[in-house]
């Protein structure tokens, strides 16, 4: 844990200060600097983060991205997290809520690519509203008495709608596709 902690922190320094860096632009060139607390100190830098719950899957990430390096900036944060919060995001408003691409896919159980191409050629208010070709009513599932789209089964069930589209076509149940945990298996195997 502490050698990649340790990495973590030179990396942070070199982005900062060090011309030669490839994303020295983006860091250093900008601005971006690291407290003299942090800079000068791998053990008060390894204090705050293992203080703050630090894990070989987490990153350091700047909550502010145009803002420094130090205590009250930072945040440890999921790769997934951290993703989210690039400066080079794409973010799109919709009905008063801010999110990125993915963001929005994860939310409307759309793929990111399927979004990213609707973005391309419609305003986002239809890209994050029209219904795609498995939610319309061809494709009404009955499970319980109860018959709903694909999609609609989707915001019931949490999983996502290409999901339960791909498990019909491969020949699941209804019951199969709409109950089986993401990632699970039909029979209990």
């Amino acid at each position: 844990m502490k050698d990649r902690l340790y990495r973590i922190w030179g990396n942070m320094k070199q982005r900062c200060y060090n011309p030669n860096n490839t994303v020295y632009d983006r860091y250093g060139k900008r601005g971006i600097q690291i407290c003299d607390e942090w800079r000068t100190s791998f053990k008060s830098f390894a204090e705050w983060a293992n203080a703050n719950g630090y894990t070989d899957e987490m990153t350091i990430d700047r909550i502010d991205n145009d803002g420094n390096y130090c205590p009250e900036n930072c945040r440890l944060a999921s790769r997934k997290e951290q993703a989210n919060n690039r400066s080079d995001n794409n973010l799109i408003t919709y009905n008063s809520k801010t999110q990125t691409v993915m963001q929005w896919a994860e939310e409307l159980g759309i793929d990111h690519r399927t979004l990213w191409a609707r973005l391309q050629k419609w305003p986002a208010e239809r890209a994050l509203s029209e219904k795609t070709h498995s939610e319309f009513g061809s494709n009404s599932l009955t499970f319980n008495g109860e018959t709903h789209s694909i999609w609609e089964w989707s915001r019931i069930t949490g999983i996502k709608p290409t999901t339960i589209s791909a498990r019909i076509h491969r020949g699941w149940t209804v019951e199969q596709a709409i109950t089986t945990p993401a990632g699970g298996c039909p029979y209990g195997q």
